[in-house]
């Protein structure tokens, strides 16, 4: 359960930083810790363009050429460099710059409602080392199966959605997507 935990905490850090300072209050997770390095070889950075502004996402590498991500940290955004295999944002192992032709939106996003709030980006192969693997995807079948089945298996089951500006140091909660309900989406779109 603690992986899945840090792994939600820090998919939720690193999109919310899209929406706050590059740093956050204190620059990192609220009573959280650093990183070992390769403790997380699946989690992306995202460094987002958006005409003469930037900001700063996260996602995971879900096989070769694939991230998923938020849809709110997509949005029209003109290109975005992907940062793989660093625990530290300035000194990844490998960096990718896609445009926006690269990055799929899911068709009923909804900017208003925040459904459907999940998006890919395609970015050039990468060969998978001890500092950059995929993340497991859950399986159809443990749509209605308890998170503590999969959480000892690293498997990703939800996405960074949205939560208060105030942050986890005042108790208030993050919503995530569920990443069950998008499988076939995303099986369609990256053959995983």
């Amino acid at each position: 359960m603690k992986v899945l935990i840090v792994f939600a905490l820090a998919l939720a850090y690193a999109s919310g930083s899209a929406l706050r300072s590059l740093d956050g209050p204190g620059g990192r997770i609220t009573h959280g810790e650093d990183a070992r390095t390769d403790q997380f070889p699946y989690q992306v950075g995202l460094s987002l363009k958006i005409g003469s502004s930037s900001a700063w996402c996260g996602g995971s590498l879900i096989g070769h050429e694939w991230v998923l991500t938020a849809a709110h940290c997509t949005d029209g955004v003109d290109s975005v460099e992907v940062y793989l295999g660093s625990t530290v944002r300035s000194s990844p192992k490998v960096k990718h710059h896609v445009t926006k032709n690269n990055i799929i939106l899911h068709a009923d996003w909804n900017t208003r409602t925040l459904r459907n709030d999940v998006s890919l980006i395609h970015i050039p192969h990468v060969n998978y080392s001890s500092a950059i693997h995929n993340v497991e995807l859950p399986k159809h079948e443990s749509h209605y199966t308890s998170y503590d089945v999969m959480a000892s298996d690293k498997v990703q089951v939800g996405l960074t959605s949205f939560g208060s500006s105030a942050g986890c140091e005042k108790g208030y909660p993050a919503v995530f997507t569920r990443v069950t309900s998008y499988l076939d989406w995303i099986k369609e779109h990256t053959g995983i």
